[in-house]
């Protein structure tokens, strides 16, 4: 079979031998499903291949905000004195909890898609 000048090949996945590398362009139609267990190796970008990470950080409850009408990125110790501060110190602390939490989930994520310790997605 050909199409646009390349050839489309049909594999029969229960007679196909194992360690096939494809060379070229590749196009998969319909569903696909890279490994099938969770010690499969899996790279992109010419990155080579990885286990499946572990579980992340768990994620902690949604903040409910109001936004700031300027951003502040200089916080100070935690305060209940006025003018301004948060009621307790643990509502403080509790945002800067999530903060630190997010930035936790988020190097992790980095880690799992980069393509010095992940699986090559990003650099």
């Amino acid at each position: 079979m050909s199409s646009c000048g390349q050839n489309t090949y049909t594999i029969n996945p229960s007679t196909v031998a194992k360690d096939r590398t494809v060379t070229g362009s590749l196009q998969v139609n319909g569903n696909a499903i890279l490994g099938n267990a969770s010690a499969d190796l899996i790279g992109f970008y010419g990155s080579t291949g990885v286990v499946r990470g572990a579980t992340l950080t768990a994620q902690l409850t949604t903040l409910t905000i109001v936004a700031p009408t300027v951003a502040d990125y200089s916080i100070a110790a935690p305060t209940n004195t006025t003018p301004f501060g948060f009621v307790t110190a643990d509502e403080m602390n509790s945002t800067l909890a999530a903060i630190a939490n997010l930035q936790v989930r988020v190097a992790q994520l980095q880690a799992r898609l980069n393509s010095a310790t992940g699986v090559g997605i990003i650099t």
